[in-house]
């Protein structure tokens, strides 16, 4: 269970630093935008879903 929150963990915290990153805000990277934000919140569902006991 440790290994898996763990895990989750860096995902979300990858995916956080991305969409921080200065250089992702650029109107040319509205693409991979998107994208990391889709799939923070995909990962987020699906994390909060995996936790419920």
């Amino acid at each position: 269970m440790q290994e898996s929150q763990t895990k989750s963990m860096f995902v979300s915290r990858a995916l956080e630093k991305i969409l921080a990153d200065k250089e992702v805000k650029r109107p040319q990277h509205s693409q991979l935008r998107r994208a990391c934000q889709v799939a923070l919140e995909t990962h987020r569902i699906r994390a909060h879903h995996w936790q419920r006991p």
